[in-house]
């Protein structure tokens, strides 16, 4: 036992704290195309958004449906590109499933006076820098443009900006994704169905000659 153990503990010490942040953007892509990981997602949206009820507790019914009315235009409002706030639930859940945390920036309007819409910020795109000032990480966006915002980083506004992790670990500002510890088994997975494939076109090839 203490052989295997020490065979698999050298095995992991390349693992670091903080795994590429390159694999982000593979497993987004993996979860459109691989089935299981679809299905996980399916299934983390289905059981994790249960539909909600908006109760508003005051003795004045005029009150109670200014309340609801003011609510429901909210909610058709900020989140209309997802059709409510249930649907805007299911893809903060599946943001959850293909990368660990969900990451959103709430639109203010041109007066200042209230939240104009919500928008998803790609996660692959989040990075974090710790800050001596204050002594904690603070948000930034990668862009392509090296010359934009601090050789190409754009500082987030954490009053408007929202990066809530699933899962930390240790210190680490960023989320441990679900699927990260299914990334090797995928790819065997899609060695073994390409050999498959090969094979299989092979043999038919053969047959017809």
């Amino acid at each position: 036992f203490g052989e295997i153990m020490r065979e698999f503990m050298s095995e992991m010490s390349g693992v670091g704290k903080i795994f590429p942040l390159e694999y982000l953007e593979a497993m987004q892509n993996i979860s459109l195309v691989n089935p299981d990981v679809a299905q996980m997602i399916d299934n983390l949206v289905q059981l994790g958004n249960t539909g909600h009820k908006v109760m508003v507790e005051t003795a004045s019914d005029r009150v109670r449906q200014d309340i609801t009315d003011e609510l429901n235009q909210f909610g058709m409002t900020v989140f209309s590109r997802f059709g409510g706030i249930d649907g805007f639930v299911n893809s903060a859940l599946a943001q959850i499933g293909r990368g660990g945390a969900v990451s959103v920036e709430w639109v203010v309007d041109d007066a200042m006076s209230g939240i104009e819409q919500m928008v998803f910020v790609p996660l692959k795109d989040i990075r974090f820098f710790y800050d001596t000032t204050d002594s904690n990480y603070s948000p930034y966006q990668k862009t392509s443009d090296l010359t934009t915002g601090e050789n190409g980083y754009i500082p987030l506004n954490v009053a408007t900006y929202q990066y809530c992790a699933m899962q930390l670990l240790d210190n680490s500002p960023y989320a441990v994704p679900p699927i990260l510890s299914a990334m090797e088994s995928i790819v065997i997975q899609r060695d073994i169905i390409k050999n498959l494939r090969f094979n299989g076109t092979g043999f038919r090839t053969g047959l017809h000659q």
